[in-house]
């Protein structure tokens, strides 16, 4: 684990990944804590298309990502539209301006809003990890 330093998320991210990359790490997946449904099946197509691309992208369903990762140092992150509905697009044409190539994954969702909460519900009710079991009874009595 490495602790995130000061500034906007994608100056703690570029720090966060040379720190990584300097233990020597070639491939660095960051996940969003907000994405709930990702599942080690997902960690590992993520890992798996990195042996195809430079960079996986899981798009979240409200523009912005739910995975990011790559095989090469992240290009400067910081002037992104981060919380934005077009952060996908922006990451994604950042990348591919510094040459980078680029796999989408199939979307998925984070929590933002309130209304986020009854996908999460619904998407959470058949999984067995003891902490999405647990955030799934919380969401099923607040419903």
């Amino acid at each position: 684990m490495q602790p995130q330093p000061r500034g906007n998320l994608g100056e703690r991210l570029n720090a966060v990944d040379r720190a990584v990359r300097a233990l020597g790490h070639e491939r660095v997946l960051f996940i969003g804590s907000d994405a709930p449904s990702l599942t080690l099946p997902d960690l590992l197509a993520a890992q798996a298309e990195l042996d195809r691309s430079d960079v996986v992208l899981v798009p979240a369903r409200d523009g912005g990502v739910t995975l990011m990762g790559s095989r090469l140092a992240w290009p400067d992150l910081a002037p992104l539209p981060w919380s934005a509905p077009t952060l996908a697009q922006g990451l994604e044409a950042c990348c591919r301006s510094h040459a980078r190539s680029v796999t989408r994954l199939p979307d998925s969702y984070d929590v933002d809003e309130v209304s986020d909460l009854g996908i999460a519900r619904r998407a959470l009710a058949d999984d067995n990890r003891p902490a999405r079991r647990r955030l799934h009874e919380l969401l099923v009595k607040v419903a």
